[in-house]
């Protein structure tokens, strides 16, 4: 059997530098979202996501065209017709 990962490292593709070549490219707080449940008060709730969120990135940035961020990486042979 072969892997994605052989299938692309054969194919001279460095799948993880993708990765991150998209993160860099796309990730931001502003396209984020995220929803809390919890028993705590809202105030330490509040804290919390602040604690763990705010040094998430804010800038603005090009939205990702899925169709051509898989074509770089992934070949139609490899699972057909995406």
């Amino acid at each position: 059997w072969k892997t994605l990962h052989d299938m692309t490292a054969a194919a001279g593709i460095d799948v993880r530098q993708h990765l991150l070549d998209f993160h860099s490219k796309y990730y931001s707080a502003g396209r984020m979202r995220l929803a809390i449940l919890g028993r705590e008060p809202l105030d330490t709730l509040e804290g919390w996501v602040r604690e763990m969120f705010s040094k998430v990135p804010n800038e603005p940035k090009d939205l990702p065209k899925v169709s051509n961020v898989l074509s770089d990486v992934f070949h139609d042979q490899w699972f057909g017709l995406y």
